[in-house]
């Protein structure tokens, strides 16, 4: 990434971006009345929101550890050559998320109940015990994916696909709802950590962590988050 922009302002905008779709998106889904005049309608923008907010939560990742994700890029070129192994154009968030699990075991947001100070420039911040893993990010971004095309009327059993949406669109709300809730208790209060890193290490070797990014997203009703940066010593 070429830019002067420190990465913590960059992290911190992609943050408060999260929270503008993720409370607009809240607010949609708790309408007696739907928005759009249809329940599925109002649904399927619901997963699409809640597919980009995976989608940003998941760069914000790569972003806190770009040369060691770019180096194991790389390296999977060499080890595939089919692989464009470029990691500027990856894309994909189900595929990225599994390639981030190879180079840090703190690349997912971490869920904290609280930050407290106990002494001038020290915190004490106490763990949620949500439990978060990447595939249960990826079984969301999947389920949007869910709601996103249209069901190709030529296909084979295309009565029998019809029921099952039918179906699936009658669970879209509840669903959308669980979803968003598991992404808020997520990422509303957490810790974001990066690892150390030098050009000639390998990617996939564990690291100390060096930085760690205190985010409280604060009030629903505003579009301000708080960050605390600390360095390890």
């Amino acid at each position: 990434m070429d830019t002067k922009t420190p990465t913590y302002e960059i992290y911190k905008t992609l943050m408060i971006e999260i929270k503008i779709r993720l409370t607009k998106t809240e607010n949609i889904l708790l309408l007696d009345i739907p928005m759009t005049g249809l329940t599925s309608f109002d649904a399927e923008f619901s997963f699409l929101q809640i597919r980009k907010i995976i989608e940003l939560i998941v760069f914000s990742a790569v972003l806190r550890d770009e040369n060691r994700y770019k180096k194991l890029r790389e390296l999977q070129k060499i080890e595939n050559p089919k692989d464009h192994g470029d990691y500027s154009k990856d894309w994909q968030a189900a595929v990225i998320l599994k390639q981030l699990s190879e180079i840090s075991p703190h690349f997912l947001p971490i869920p904290i109940k609280n930050i407290s100070s106990s002494q001038q420039g020290s915190f004490q911040v106490n763990r949620s015990d949500v439990a978060v893993t990447h595939g249960r990010l990826i079984e969301i971004y999947n389920q949007c994916g869910g709601y996103m095309h249209i069901k190709n009327p030529l296909g084979k059993d295309f009565v029998k696909q019809t029921n099952l949406e039918r179906s699936k669109y009658e669970a879209a709300t509840a669903n959308a709802k669980k979803s968003l809730n598991f992404i808020k208790s997520l990422i509303w209060h957490h810790a974001a950590i990066s690892l150390e890193w030098s050009d000639d290490l390998n990617p996939r070797e564990l690291a100390n962590p060096n930085k760690a990014w205190l985010v409280d997203f604060g009030q629903n009703n505003d579009h301000n988050i708080q960050m605390i940066l600390a360095e390890a010593i």
